[in-house]
């Protein structure tokens, strides 16, 4: 609209000749009552609105050039100087017109005898002066496409880099590493390609050596779920690709993600006190619900597809499918269909019921969870996950079975600004696999951390984590106790 504007106001300048008299004098107006015949050439058509051409000395020309000066409607070229007088075309002098109505309307004073004028004008051209905003409306549209379908894709490095020293029971001090590539990239400056590079040294902890014992079901990188302790453990010493999907808005409200690389902990399951396994929990199990984000699923980043709908101010539904070997068979053997809905009652308290159907190396599962959280106050926050699952079928990986109604639950807490200013303190405890018939005993995490941030790169956190009955087997408990650090840039 602006660009328009811009050129009407340009051919304004076209109805004042380079010796245009100072915009206070005053110019005698045509006299343009009913009871008086119009100036000669008028009555060579039937209406002016057919004329082609209007020359400098036809009496609209001269209408509309005497009301600009009148009025200060003057507008001339980017040097300061007017063209001179020429003829216009029908929709040159239509849409000075146009813009002459429009700006005239800003004065509280308009002579009697200039809106007699103005009428008599506008109903002469009414014809153009519509053709004139149809091109406008059609020039704004397709400015604003433009302006939506502007191509300037912009790519941001965010770097992490997690480096843990760890120990415990029957397991050597140990050093962790893991370093994440973030790679986001707008297109449109609504949207967003993310892909997500991830090198590791394929380090353990004193859990996960217990857990490989017993066949490591339950463990970070569990085949049936993840009950693990430090997430970062396990990530091979090459570079691969991590995620790989491409979120945009195709309406306003409605976020769609699509990729060959989509964890599903990206988009469900999220909660802000334990979800950050590199700023708070640092055990993988505190950081989703092993019922409804599928360890086989997430651990690869399967291919497939997210929708997030804001559908009122205080709800949001999700859903999301992602198969982690598309490539073996329709779905694969590892996927996962999620759903949740996210609902606030309040700013400081959400819940999200969720529902997980998922095929796992020949089990069929589903399940149901509920995930919670409370700020208490600006200091405190509570959190808690719930889930119930059934399994069926003959799993390949554990070569039995699974006839399993498993339970899952974890509660915790957070306090910021403990002892230290900027600080974060946080425990909690839960069982991630609760099932008769998987093992002899139920396994049960707790964990406590401190952690604290020396400037706005550098953060450090010590933790406990405590497993009694590690993979479900009747096992001596695991006290482990973990220093990490996270390069965050």
């Amino acid at each position: 609209m602006i660009a328009a504007k811009t050129w009407t106001t340009t051919t304004l300048a076209l109805l004042i000749s380079s010796g245009a008299p100072a915009l206070a004098q005053t110019t005698d107006l045509p006299d343009l009552s009913p009871d008086n015949t119009p100036p000669t050439g008028l009555e060579e058509v039937n209406s002016v609105d057919q004329l082609t051409d209007l020359s400098p000395d036809h009496w609209a020309y001269k209408a509309v050039k005497n009301l600009i000066e009148r009025y200060g409607v003057l507008s001339g070229y980017g040097d300061k100087t007017f063209k001179g007088n020429r003829p216009l075309s029908r929709y040159e002098f239509a849409a000075s017109l146009s813009a002459l109505m429009e700006q005239i309307q800003t004065y509280n004073k308009i002579q009697q005898d200039d809106l007699v004028t103005l009428k008599r004008l506008q109903t002469a051209f009414q014809e153009s002066l519509k053709e004139v905003a149809d091109r406008l409306n059609k020039a704004d549209g397709k400015i604003a496409q433009l302006q939506r379908q502007n191509f300037s894709p912009t790519t941001t490095l965010h770097t992490q880099i997690s480096q843990a020293i760890t120990n415990g029971p029957a397991a050597r001090l140990t050093a962790v590493s893991r370093l994440r590539l973030d790679l986001n990239t707008s297109f449109t400056g609504v949207d967003q390609l993310t892909t997500q590079l991830e090198w590791g040294n394929n380090g353990g902890d004193a859990t996960s050596r217990a857990q490989d014992l017993t066949g490591n079901r339950l463990g970070t990188n569990g085949s049936i779920a993840d009950g693990g302790a430090l997430s970062t453990i396990g990530v091979e010493n090459r570079l691969r690709l991590r995620k790989l999907y491409y979120r945009f808005t195709p309406v306003e409200n409605l976020n769609i993600a699509v990729g060959t690389a989509l964890p599903p902990s990206d988009f469900i399951d999220r909660n802000s006190f334990a979800n950050n396994s590199g700023l708070n929990f640092s055990s993988s199990f505190f950081a989703n619900n092993p019922l409804i984000v599928q360890n086989p699923v997430d651990q690869r980043g399967g291919a497939g597809i997210a929708l997030d709908w804001r559908a009122q101010a205080n709800l949001a539904v999700r859903a999301l499918y992602a198969s982690a070997d598309p490539l073996t068979k329709l779905g694969g053997t590892r996927n996962q269909t999620s759903l949740e809905a996210e609902y606030n009652f309040t700013p400081d308290i959400t819940a999200r019921l969720q529902y997980t159907h998922a095929n796992n190396d020949g089990s069929r599962i589903n399940a149901l969870g509920l995930n919670g959280e409370w700020a208490i106050t600006r200091q405190l926050g509570l959190f808690g996950r719930l889930g119930l699952g059934s399994y069926r079928g003959f799993n390949t990986t554990i070569n039995s079975n699974s006839d399993l109604n498993p339970r899952s639950w974890m509660l915790g807490g957070t306090v910021r600004n403990f002892l230290i200013t900027g600080s974060t303190a946080g425990a909690a405890i839960g069982q991630p696999f609760s099932s008769k018939n998987l093992g002899t005993k139920t396994q049960t995490n707790f964990e406590t951390y401190f952690g604290f941030a020396l400037n706005d790169k550098i953060h450090i956190t010590p933790a406990l984590t405590v497993i009694r009955n590690p993979d479900n087997q009747s096992r001596r408990t695991i006290w482990q106790w973990t220093m990490r650090i996270l390069f965050d840039f």
